[in-house]
């Protein structure tokens, strides 16, 4: 009786022993081809995104979103919305049809097509939504109320999404569609990029994927649809009983048993959740499988376990004999395998199994050999891409010394130009004065005019000269990095600028004790731009308010100086700190244009970043920051 138990509960216990064992072993090639997927899809969208580096295509989007930038967003909708219901109807020779398909960008997309005949359907979008450039006639021109170019789009921040496999209406293929954010020489998201994939070409591992007799792969999506297996339709059938699809969903072991209607028998289902990390796309789900009948991968268990009792019942010395001739057959074959997967998992590519036992597992054995040898060969193709990749951000960095140099080349030649020029001006101011107080009874009323004009253009120049050699030193000045109370002078400019003119009502609002750290002498001339800027432009108001403060967020103080002046108009804000740019005459205002490029340059050198908000009459607010 004893003897019958310890058969009965070996047979149990080494049935559920070489069932895991197989399906731990199948479990790890399901997870090589999920992937292989993965990577295969990684390496598209890097060549799509080497593709959008174009300096032509974004040259054409940029002119296409130039078009749109000064008008109302109610009216740029407008016109878009106008052009996609003209696009839908017009002729294939129309000019707005000529305008987008048949421009060199175009031409450039389907000489890419005509390379890579997996790519079914590539375009361009501008960053409003309007087609720019297209391999063939989209359904729509407008595509911004579409999902991918939304999600792609993230609110102007910009991420790779990824579209599931579905029929697309505008390629009118099955296929994968990639939306990839185009970005500007700033990072800024410029236009959206399209590109319908025919996937069939990442699954053709699965073609040549065979283990024994019925074993094969098959990759299906969420909803238990098949996207890839041999011989059958895309989309078109179930793989597995809905009971079944939730086990699968819902199991830590990575594989079941289960009936699959495709095949009408039992098999053995080993999967693995294909990761894409790299791209948005919620709704995708898909399962890399591998599918194996439970009578073929079971049999030689079966008849092991069989013989076991059988030559138990019969002799324990013929039944050792046979644990342990079964034992070298088929239990160390196949731990040598799932010792090849832990290797090759450890990243050990070079990693080979030598099993020869003439069945099923030494199918196993070369086909992972095989998916070993694509999973290196894909990881060089990776590494040669770094490498290159590697290189051109080498020469960007030289070219990006070359341009330091010449920057540094042109410092020196406006502090030089600025230097010349002096004497000269010296000699026009200083001759027009004597002339006019020495000859004064010889000149008429316009000669006299004519000499102010001179004498004042001179010394206009010679500020400006002065204002030039003041924004070359403060590139040039070595910074001296201490606690700046920017309060103190904040107040102490203030009060120099109401001795030059007490008959006016200003009011300074200054916060007590804004501390920042940075080049005392800089900080201080940063300042008194900005506030003398707020002085000059309140001008005309009776009661005038100029207010200087600090904003805390995010462990980061930004740094304000508003007055409630003439403001400007918010469209020319980039203007401002550009040198000898004015946004109102200097007949109404005085001044050489250089003091706010001098402000942003400081606070450049302080590593921060400087911006302008205002409305017309409304007054005018500066904010700044400085690297803590």
């Amino acid at each position: 009786m004893a003897i019958l138990i310890g058969a009965a509960a070996g047979y149990l216990l080494g049935i559920r022993l070489l069932q895991n064992l197989i399906g731990d072993s199948h479990a790890k090639i399901s997870k090589a081809l999920s992937d292989t997927i993965s990577l295969n899809i990684q390496d598209e969208l890097e060549k799509i995104e080497i593709y959008l580096e174009n300096p032509r295509w974004k040259d054409i989007i940029r002119t296409q979103n130039s078009e749109y930038e000064d008008i109302q967003e109610q009216e740029r909708l407008s016109i878009l919305l106008d052009k996609d219901k003209r696009w839908r109807f017009v002729e294939e020779r129309a000019p707005l049809i000529e305008k987008h398909i048949a421009n060199e960008t175009s031409n450039e997309i389907r000489d890419i097509l005509q390379v890579r005949p997996n790519i079914k359907e590539m375009f361009l979008t501008d960053r409003y939504g309007g087609l720019v450039a297209s391999s063939a006639k989209t359904t729509d021109y407008y595509q911004a109320d579409e999902k991918w170019w939304q999600e792609a789009f993230s609110g102007t921040e910009g991420m790779p999404y990824l579209q599931g496999y579905e029929y697309d209406e505008s390629a009118q293929v099955l296929g994968i569609a990639f939306a990839v954010p185009i970005r500007g020489d700033d990072g800024q998201v410029i236009g959206i990029n399209k590109t319908v994939v025919d996937p069939r070409f990442y699954f053709s591992d699965f073609d040549d994927f065979r283990i024994g007799a019925t074993g094969h792969a098959v990759l299906m999506d969420e909803d238990n649809r098949v996207i890839y297996h041999k011989g059958v339709e895309p989309l078109g059938a179930k793989f597995l009983e809905k009971e079944d699809f939730s086990e699968l969903k819902a199991t830590s072991k990575n594989y079941l048993k289960a009936f699959v209607p495709l095949h009408g028998k039992q098999m053995l289902i080993t999967f693995d959740k294909v990761r894409l990390p790299f791209v948005k796309g919620e709704d995708i789900e898909w399962y890399a499988c591998v599918v194996h009948s439970t009578s073929e991968v079971f049999a030689p268990v079966g008849q092991l376990i069989t013989g076991i009792v059988l030559v138990f019942c019969v002799s324990l010395l013929i039944l050792g004999a046979i644990v342990y001739f079964t034992s070298r057959l088929f239990v160390k074959p196949l731990r040598d395998l799932k010792h090849g997967a832990m290797m090759v998992a450890r990243g050990n590519l070079d990693y080979r199994t030598d099993i020869r036992t003439g069945d099923e597992v030494e199918e196993i054995s070369r086909a992972f050999n095989v998916m070993t040898d694509r999973i290196k060969h894909d990881q060089e193709v990776l590494k040669d891409e770094v490498m290159r990749r590697k290189i051109s951000e080498e020469k960007l960095k030289k070219r990006a010394r070359q341009l330091q140099a010449v920057n540094e080349e042109l410092e020196t030649f406006s502090y030089s130009i600025s230097h010349d020029l002096r004497a000269p001006l010296r000699s026009i101011g200083g001759f027009s004065n004597i002339l006019l107080r020495e000859y004064s009874d010889k000149l008429d009323e316009k000669g006299k005019d004519y000499l102010h004009r001179a004498e004042n253009a001179a010394k206009t120049m010679g500020q400006m000269i002065e204002d030039i050699l003041v924004l070359s030193r403060v590139s040039r000045r070595d910074i001296v990095s201490t606690e700046v109370n920017l309060s103190d002078i904040a107040r102490k400019i203030s009060k120099e600028l109401k001795s030059t003119d007490p008959s006016r009502d200003v009011e300074f609002v200054i916060r007590p004790d804004v501390i920042a750290r940075g080049d005392s002498g800089l900080l201080s001339h940063l300042m008194r731009n900005l506030l003398e800027n707020a002085w000059k432009f309140t001008a005309k108001e009776e009661k005038a308010r100029i207010e200087f403060g600090v904003e805390s967020a995010n462990a980061r103080n930004t740094y304000f100086v508003r007055d409630n002046g003439v403001g400007f108009d918010k469209r020319y804000a980039d203007k401002l700190f550009g040198p000898f740019q004015r946004l109102h005459s200097a007949t109404e205002f005085g001044g050489t244009g250089i003091g706010l490029a001098t402000v942003k340059r400081i606070v450049a050198r302080h590593g921060g970043t400087i911006h302008a908000e205002s409305e017309v009459g409304e007054g005018a607010a500066f904010y700044f920051t400085l690297s803590e």
